[in-house]
């Protein structure tokens, strides 16, 4: 993949309720105040050009945080999507979905003005946490402790 001037990453919880049919019959296919196909997105802009994405489906991901003094706490969280965004100077730019959670992912490249959109579609009838603005873990998979430490910051 050549050097993308622009990245921006979409997270978007697909409505599971959302009727194609009825869209395509009574709205010209597509979505409606009664018809939505998104419950919410949110869209992050990477600052810097993305030279690679690398997709890593079904792994183990080492998630680093901060506990409330500071010390780094180390957590193994199965089964994830980690999609890693590669930009200069050999650094990179993680996010990471819970497989379980996640319907698909998908670039969608606008070579025309030089942009790359990289979508991550998640279920909505899954109970999930947060962490940042980049990981998203279904309940069941997170360890008591990690859980015990996003409860301790808030």
């Amino acid at each position: 993949m050549p050097s993308i001037v622009r990245t921006q990453i979409i997270f978007r919880e697909i409505n599971s309720k959302f009727n194609r049919q009825y869209a395509k019959e009574y709205n010209f296919g597509r979505e409606s105040h009664d018809n939505q196909y998104a419950n919410w997105s949110v869209t992050y802009a990477i600052p810097e050009d993305v030279i690679d994405i690398l997709i890593n489906k079904h792994v183990d991901f080492d998630l680093k945080i901060k506990d409330n003094n500071g010390d780094e706490l180390s957590f193994i969280i199965k089964d994830m999507c980690v999609v890693d965004f590669i930009i200069p100077n050999n650094k990179s730019i993680k996010c990471a979905v819970s497989e379980e959670l996640l319907i698909r992912t998908h670039k969608s490249p606008n070579l025309k003005y030089n942009i790359m959109r990289f979508y991550f579609k998640i279920k909505d009838n899954i109970e999930f946490n947060s962490i940042g603005n980049s990981i998203f873990i279904i309940k069941e998979n997170i360890p008591k402790e990690l859980l015990q430490c996003l409860v301790n910051k808030t």
